[in-house]
C-alpha cells in the first residue's frame, strides 16, 4: 500500500459533511501477478466497532480477476445524504480471496466525523435512531 486517503470537497482534516460524497482512495503496487486480490474497506461505527457495511472494488464482478504486476489507484465513493451525524471509521480490508488478509486490523482505522449542516433532515436537528440516514424517494398521493 502506497497511500490510503479519505477526502471530501471543502472538508477539513477528518471532519466531513453528510450532504457531500466522500472519496476513499487506494494507491498500491502489485509485485507479481495475483489472482483474487480484493481491495476494499469496512465502514465502521467507532463507538462500538460495528461494521455498518463492507465494500470491495470487485463487488459487481461476476468472476475473480487477476491483477497484473504494476501500480494501481482505486477510488470508492460514499454518496451524499446516506450518513448521519456521528463518529465513524474507514478500516482497510485488502486480501487475497480465501487465502489471507494483507491489511485488515482493528488498529488501522481512519477516523471520520460526520456533521449534518445542510443535508437531509438538517432543518429538524434531531438525533434519529439508526446508524445511517439515507435519502429515500417518497411519493405523495391524495384522494383530492
Amino acid at each position: 500500500m502506497k497511500e490510503l486517503s479519505v477526502s471530501q470537497k471543502d472538508a477539513l482534516h477528518h471532519n466531513f459533511y453528510s450532504n457531500k460524497s466522500i472519496e476513499i482512495n487506494f494507491s498500491f503496487k502489485v509485485l507479481k501477478d495475483t489472482i483474487g486480490l480484493r481491495v476494499g474497506f469496512d465502514f465502521i461505527n467507532t463507538s462500538d466497532a460495528t461494521v455498518i457495511f463492507r465494500s470491495f472494488h470487485d463487488d459487481n464482478s461476476s468472476d475473480m480477476n487477476t491483477f497484473i504486476a504494476g501500480e494501481y489507484n482505486f477510488t470508492a465513493l460514499i454518496p451524499a445524504n446516506i450518513l448521519k451525524n456521528g463518529s465513524f471509521g474507514i478500516k482497510p480490508a485488502i486480501g487475497i480471496h480465501n487465502v489471507r488478509w494483507i491489511i485488515h486490523s482493528d488498529n488501522l482505522v481512519i477516523p471520520l466525523t460526520i456533521t449534518n449542516v445542510e443535508g437531509l433532515n438538517s432543518a429538524f436537528a434531531d438525533n434519529r435512531p439508526g446508524v445511517i440516514m439515507p435519502q429515500l424517494s417518497w411519493e405523495k398521493q391524495t384522494d383530492k
